[in-house]
């Protein structure tokens, strides 16, 4: 499914913790089970268990809304965006999740459960980093900007206009760079804009003294503070006939070049091609 590593990615990033399925709860008629996943994070284990539904996201909302107000729970988020819902129940030390996606004419979703046992620590980079895919996740990838040489997709999703993908490449920063800014002009696209995750950072820090604090102090491996590893970062800007592609390069980890680099390809769409296309 796109949003399976996508879900324990961002989870993993925000310290939200990941969820256990309960047996006991059965999803909506029409759905069927496709994939789960046990994830250790913050020294708390979980599984998100996914699934297919025939029904769409409105209705796989309202089925849980349903089911959760009969056993008690109360809703402590109820969140509708681009299309996409996110449900959370709570009772006593015990949450539900629920988040369904549009797919085709029904949907995707997600149920997902945890027991409170204990305060979560913090999360770790290279817990993260366990849980990349070795091979690529279901999807496809982008027929007007290349893929990045040696690389696993991790992330496919599509939300709107917008296009993320998201993969790991063996290749060094250096030689990813030089690869998009010669491949992207066969394709139609001019860079108009580049710079590092550090200056934008940097931006952030002007604008506001406790922004600053935290980036300096908040570290996704032992002993590298986040503005150190901006600064191996590069983000290119590109505009083209069909719309924009920003593409962000970032060192898994600086002191260990096996760990590979991150390549993200964020696509938007043009207004105007886009809808033309929905409406076909």
């Amino acid at each position: 499914m796109k949003h399976l590593f996508f879900f324990c990615w961002l989870a993993g990033l925000l310290s939200v913790p990941l969820f256990a399925q309960n047996k006991t709860l059965t999803p909506p008629p029409g759905s069927k089970q496709v994939n789960q996943q046990t994830v250790t994070l913050g020294g708390q284990t979980a599984e998100a268990v996914f699934y297919e539904s025939s029904a769409i996201p409105a209705d796989v909302a309202a089925y849980y809304r349903q089911r959760f107000a009969e056993q008690k729970f109360d809703v402590s988020d109820d969140t509708n965006k681009d299309n996409n819902t996110f449900l959370k129940f709570q009772k006593d030390n015990e949450t539900f999740s629920v988040i369904a996606e549009p797919d085709g004419q029904g949907s995707k979703f997600t149920v997902a459960h945890s027991i409170k046992t204990g305060d979560m620590q913090d999360v770790k980079w290279d817990e993260i980093i366990k849980l990349i895919p070795k091979a690529d996740v279901p999807g496809s990838d982008l027929d007007i900007v290349s893929r990045p040489p040696d690389s696993v997709r991790i992330v496919d999703k599509i939300s709107g206009r917008w296009v993320v993908l998201c993969y790991i490449s063996k290749r060094s920063i250096d030689y990813l760079r030089n690869f998009y800014q010669e491949s992207m002009p066969d394709y139609g696209w001019q860079e108009t804009q580049a710079g590092t995750l550090n200056g934008q950072l940097a931006a952030a820090q002007g604008k506001a003294k406790n922004i600053s604090d935290a980036l300096d102090g908040m570290k996704l491996l032992p002993n590298m503070p986040l503005m150190r590893m901006a600064g191996e970062s590069v983000i290119m800007h590109f505009a083209g006939l069909k719309g924009e592609a920003i593409i962000s390069l970032m060192a898994m980890n600086p002191d260990d070049p096996s760990a590979g680099n991150a390549v993200t390809i964020r696509y938007v769409e043009k207004s105007e091609i886009y809808e033309k296309a929905k409406a076909k």
